[in-house]
């Protein structure tokens, strides 16, 4: 595993194209921990990233 970390602004295109899970996700863009994953995404959305996928999923089902 490298020490890269994707920028909160790099996390939103790459959650928004997958059904991953949170841990995959993360793994995928360089946080060892879900946990730091779900803080960076939080801190940069305002929201969890699973309720972000939630809001996000209804509205594009709305649409």
């Amino acid at each position: 595993m490298t020490n890269y970390r994707a920028h909160p602004h790099q996390i939103q295109p790459t959650f928004l194209s997958t059904t991953n899970h949170l841990s995959t996700i993360g793994y995928h863009l360089g946080y060892e921990h879900q946990s730091h994953f779900c803080t960076a995404f939080k801190r940069k959305y305002g929201v969890s990233p699973s309720l972000f996928r939630d809001q996000q999923n209804k509205v594009l089902a709305s649409a």
